[in-house]
């Protein structure tokens, strides 16, 4: 009997507070609805050996294999890359209704060399018009500096503003690991990629943007001193320089030949100075960068002004002229070179780069003075034009060089590159999208190179999919499924009337299983877990895919707390009647492993009458720090509810049982629900209630306190309505003391 008045009591209680939470509105719930497409597009680029693109081929001339098995290619059509830029937007293949494109990531890296003070400006200038220009869909965009090595100064986004930022800041970034962003990429649908930084380094060459500001540097006196120096050191060490360009261009292949597909290089620099004695050595780096799928764009940052980057060269040829007329009138070709400057109308750059070779020389006689002119007019000759090491580079791999002001055509000529792919259509002999991984293989001419996915998951929608969710569909593509640790999962109805029902299921996953990585520098450690579910209908095909990531960072004392405690994720959809299975899988990134699991759904055929939940034992309320999902059952007001997953209680545990009500608008009756606790079969305690108006969405969520006594436990809760009525009920066994 006390068991019965302390149930009674608990009922009793919880009631007015149920009239409570139901008197506001419950947003309605977000319907997904996905096209189901039998026929996928696929954007090949295709280069020559020049990296030049190939815009003559036939249908005859490309071959596909989905998972080593030939498809047959319904259609081949080549798109320029105005077509893709322009306002108007979508190609035919998208406008016919047909699934996404499956398109290649087009990967712009920006690089910035050895700019100087005079020509930053004009760098910053470039990279912030080419920043606003329309780029085709799925172009990612990084901003590096080039000294020894690339560093980063914006990672790869599609946000221009970063863009823009980057070509603002400072030249000071984090050595990138390039597998991290590679790995990604090769990913089936990459729609988010990052570079993980390490180590800090400056390069060298470099100012700080923030030292002059709008000061007048370009054509100062203390500008053309410096160039008269550097004239001098390419005179000096001209070999040291050349092996230093060609390390940082062979660095700089290296490092973004490491990322998969095509990158374009938009590389602004001053100009290039080569060793001189070994061409072969720059034709190595060449045939480098076209296996490494790189197409090179050099912008001249010198612009066309009076210090154009043949300034510094030009000095050296006028040192050269100089000095050669004075052995000529029998002098030594190093004496009195500021007055043959003079005399001959050399600049004061030419003087002062000739003046620094006065002391060196003046001991030198006629035979050496000769030797001497000769190696000052070969340096002269090499370091003389900067810009046809650039223009070299660009044009041996497809791209295209410039040394203009005005940079719209050029710009242009990038963007049209970039968008310009031939579009494949084809049905896949496989016509279940089962979510699993498909591998693509494209073959076409000799001596041609095609760019394209490498594999795609088999889902209706490829917008469906997450930059995280990858390595879950790989782990529920795996035979047999992965079962790494243990995780908690349950699926629960709601809104069961009408063409569709929702559901949502509940995953729990112990912080004790999340590996834990050390970050000693800032007293932290970081987690990382993904929950994905994967919806299929009785055939096999994927009705929908619901996911949430979970990047966690911890301080050090706090981490022991948080490993004891358990993440709860909430995986909201809709389907209509039928039998459907959900396939979840957990992702611990930093363990690098995963855990899969399946559950079954039979959702019943449209009913009458009052329509009731699942019955749903929780554990908490959680606060919301903003409005609520719309999709998540859950979450109404200003509440989160945490489910209790499992059926096997402690006596000191205090459940609630979370539902919702959704009376039939047709009935005029006054709804009404009766709750009933049951122990081994036994009723104990019976109580109804007349149920509250329900909000906007015609939904009444309750909250009732779940009685807690030793043995086979059961709640049942009945909806009536008039003459209808909907029972549901949820069982738990509570463990002896």
């Amino acid at each position: 009997m006390r068991t019965l008045l302390l149930v009674a009591a608990a009922i009793g209680l919880f009631f007015p507070a149920l009239v409570r939470v139901s008197a506001q509105s419950t947003p309605e719930p977000t319907v997904t609805v996905n096209v189901n497409v039998r026929e996928v597009s696929l954007d090949l680029i295709v280069r020559d050996s020049k990296g030049k693109v190939v815009r003559n081929l036939a249908p005859g001339d490309v071959q596909i294999l989905e998972n080593g098995v030939e498809q047959k290619v319904n259609a081949l059509r080549f798109v320029e890359g105005r077509e893709i830029t322009a306002p108007a937007g979508g190609t035919a293949v998208a406008q016919a209704g047909r699934v996404a494109p499956l398109r290649t990531s087009n990967l712009v890296c920006i690089v910035l060399h050895n700019l100087d003070v005079p020509t930053r400006r004009f760098a910053m200038a470039a990279v912030q018009e080419f920043a606003a220009k329309p780029l085709p869909p799925g172009t990612w965009v990084g901003v590096f500096s080039l000294g020894s090595g690339l560093s980063v100064l914006q990672q790869f986004t599609t946000d221009r503003n970063a863009v823009m930022l980057a070509a603002r800041k400072a030249f000071v970034g984090m050595n990138a690991d390039f597998s991290t962003s590679a790995a990604m990429l090769n990913s089936a649908n990459p729609a988010e990629m990052q570079i993980v930084n390490s180590a800090l380094l400056v390069t060298g060459g470099e100012i700080n943007n923030g030292v002059f500001n709008d000061v007048g540097v370009t054509d100062s006196l203390g500008a053309n001193t410096v160039r008269a120096e550097q004239a001098e050191d390419r005179q000096k060490f001209g070999g040291i320089a050349g092996q230093r360009t060609y390390d940082q261009v062979q660095n700089m292949i290296r490092q973004l030949g490491s990322l998969p597909g095509h990158k374009t290089v938009l590389l602004l620099s001053p100009g290039m100075i080569t060793t001189g004695v070994d061409p072969d050595k720059f034709k190595s780096l060449l045939t480098a960068a076209n296996n490494a799928n790189l197409t090179f764009y050099a912008i001249d940052v010198n612009g066309m002004d009076m210090n154009s980057s043949l300034a510094s060269g030009n000095n050296m040829l006028q040192t050269a002229a100089a000095a050669s007329q004075r052995l000529g009138n029998g002098q030594n070709p190093d004496n009195g070179v500021n007055g043959a400057a003079s005399a001959s109308g050399l600049s004061g750059q030419a003087a002062a780069a000739g003046a620094g070779n006065v002391t060196m020389n003046n001991s030198m006689n006629d035979s050496a003075a000769v030797a001497r002119q000769s190696d000052v007019l070969h340096d002269a000759v090499r370091g003389s034009n900067l810009q046809a090491p650039l223009r070299t580079l660009a044009e041996g791999t497809g791209g295209a060089f410039s040394s203009g002001n005005d940079l719209r055509k050029p710009f242009q000529h990038i963007v049209d590159d970039l968008g310009a792919h031939y579009e494949v259509v084809y049905k896949p002999a496989a016509d279940v999208w089962d979510g699993r991984l498909r591998t693509i293989e494209v073959k076409t001419r000799a001596g041609l190179t095609v760019e394209s996915r490498k594999a795609y998951f088999a889902l209706p929608d490829p917008q469906m999919l997450k930059a995280f969710d990858a390595p879950a569909l790989l782990a529920l593509g795996t035979n047999p499924l992965p079962h790494t640790f243990d995780f908690s999962e349950a699926a629960y109805q709601f809104r069961p009337q009408g063409a569709t029902s929702q559901y949502a299921v509940a995953v729990a996953v112990p912080g004790s299983i999340m590996t834990a990585t050390a970050h000693p520098e800032q007293k932290q450690h970081r987690l990382h877990v993904s929950v994905l579910a994967l919806v299929k209908d009785s055939k096999g095909e994927v009705v929908d895919k619901v996911s949430r990531d979970y990047p966690l960072t911890i301080a050090d004392d706090k981490l022991e707390a948080a490993q004891a405690e358990t993440l709860n994720a909430t995986l909201p959809f809709q389907v209509g009647p039928g039998h459907y299975t959900v396939e979840t899988a957990v992702v611990d990134f930093e363990g690098r492993r995963a855990s899969t699991g399946t559950l079954e759904i039979d959702n019943d055929a449209e009913r009458k009458g009052p329509g009731l939940s699942s019955l749903v034992l929780v554990s908490r309320a959680e606060a919301l720090t903003g409005r609520p999902d719309a999709s998540n059952p859950f979450e109404f007001q200003d509440k989160r509810m945490v489910p209790m997953i499992g059926s096997a209680l402690k006596p000191t545990d205090q459940p609630y049982l979370y539902f919702v009500v959704y009376p039939d608008k047709s009935n005029k009756e006054k709804a009404q629900i009766q709750v009933e606790f049951l122990v081994d079969g036994e009723s104990l305690a019976k109580q109804s209630a007349d149920l509250p108006a329900a909000d906007g969405t015609g939904a009444v969520p309750m909250v009732v306190g779940a009685a807690v006594k030793t043995g086979e436990c059961e709640l049942k809760i009945t909806a009536m309505q008039g003459n209808a009525s909907t029972t549901q009920s949820v069982k738990y066994t509570v463990a002896d003391q």
